[in-house]
């Protein structure tokens, strides 16, 4: 599925076999949104399904129906319960598999016919023989149900048992997905590490070293000044890519979890000329993340210029939220960053910091950053 938006989920299957139901509560579940096809194709036509039929003919729901899941099939985080026949067409298929990830319910069709009973919207099953026609409609339709991700069979299932079964399938197809983007970002980074560094090493083959002098007043020798400026300048390159990709990461999380993030948004300054605008590294809805990897800044002006940020940050509507991996190790640079921690509560924002940044990331998106991170590292180290 790593070609495909798995952002939602689908539900099929022949009526009866639990998508409404089943769809409503897994979307609480999620946290996601509910879409019924069905529903959308009456509020949109004004009439009940067992009356366009009646009046205007099967032809002509399917469609509507068609319309309908290509309007859905662009949404994101959408748990969609489709009718019955949707699937029936080759295009409503191809729509929802571009989507998400498919899940057909099934049911016998004793217990279909138990479920639907009471039902007198149900075109299809007003026949004298229901359980005929049922094994008649699922025979004909299996080919197409055959063509889901998954299948679940709900017959002795409860709605919570279906939702558990789904969840776990959806969090396991979306942890494999953002682990291979993050994945595919990380060879990006490593491969423009490297070509800095080789860059710079090249360039200082062509240095004047007169400095090595001093080095060597202070007992230094000629080849370890010149291993101390290498690894200097490595460091000073991967401590930057390392900041960046962190923070790139980050917000892969925040675009699979969420569909309203902007990356990089200016605000304007409000409460001075210099800077004139400031920078949000993430926005979600209102919440403006301030991502970093960590920052050992033994700076005092920093206070002050991120406490005007943050006035700032609140004047745009927004809610300011501060993310830092790792927490210093020098006594200066901790206590810069305990008092920008005073000033993000202070002012009705988060700080989290060290463990706390994974745990918020992970309860905030659902994805195991760290987790994925550690694998990725493990496979790199061991080829």
């Amino acid at each position: 599925m790593s070609d495909r938006n798995i952002s939602n989920i689908i539900l099929v299957g022949f009526m009866g076999t639990g998508k409404t139901s089943v769809g409503i509560c897994l979307a609480e579940t999620l946290g996601m949104s509910f879409v019924d096809t069905d529903n959308l194709i009456e509020k949109d036509s004004g009439m009940i399904i067992s009356d366009i039929f009646s009046k205007m003919g099967e032809d002509y729901f399917r469609d509507l129906e068609s319309s309908i899941i290509e309007r859905v099939s662009k949404l994101e985080r959408q748990v969609i319960a489709t009718g019955g026949g949707a699937v029936k067409r080759e295009k409503n298929l191809q729509n929802l598999k571009s989507s998400g990830i498919i899940f057909c319910l099934h049911a016998s069709p004793e217990v279909i016919l138990q479920r639907t009973s009471g039902y007198d919207h149900r075109p299809l099953l007003q026949v004298d023989d229901p359980i005929s026609k049922i094994n008649e409609i699922l025979k004909e339709r299996e080919q197409f149900y055959a063509k889901a991700d998954y299948r679940i069979d709900t017959s002795d299932l409860t709605v919570e048992q279906v939702v558990e079964k789904i969840q776990s399938i959806f969090m396991v197809a979306n942890m494999i997905e953002i682990k291979n983007k993050i994945n595919t970002l990380a060879e990006k980074y490593t491969r423009n590490l490297i070509e800095k560094i080789d860059q710079r090493m090249f360039e200082m083959e062509s240095d004047d070293n007169s400095h090595y002098l001093i080095y060597n007043v202070l007992g230094i020798t000629n080849g370890e000044g010149k291993l101390i400026d290498q690894f200097q300048n490595k460091g000073r390159f991967l401590y930057n890519y390392a900041g960046l990709f962190l923070e790139e990461a980050v917000t892969l999380c925040f675009e699979e979890a969420f569909s309203n993030v902007k990356r990089k948004v200016r605000i304007p300054n409000k409460y001075g000329s210099k800077p004139k605008t400031f920078e949000i590294d993430c926005l979600v809805n209102n919440e403006a993340f301030e991502i970093k990897w960590r920052d050992a800044t033994t700076d005092g002006d920093h206070i002050t210029k991120e406490h005007t940020r943050l006035k700032n940050i609140k004047e745009s509507g927004y809610h300011p939220i501060r993310i830092m991996f790792y927490f210093p190790n020098r006594d200066q640079a901790i206590i810069i960053q305990e008092t920008l921690k005073t000033i993000y509560t202070g002012i009705g924002g988060d700080y989290y910091s060290g463990i706390e940044a994974w745990s918020f990331i992970k309860m905030k998106t659902g994805i195991d950053l760290k987790r994925i991170l550690e694998e990725i590292a493990e496979n790199k180290l061991n080829r």
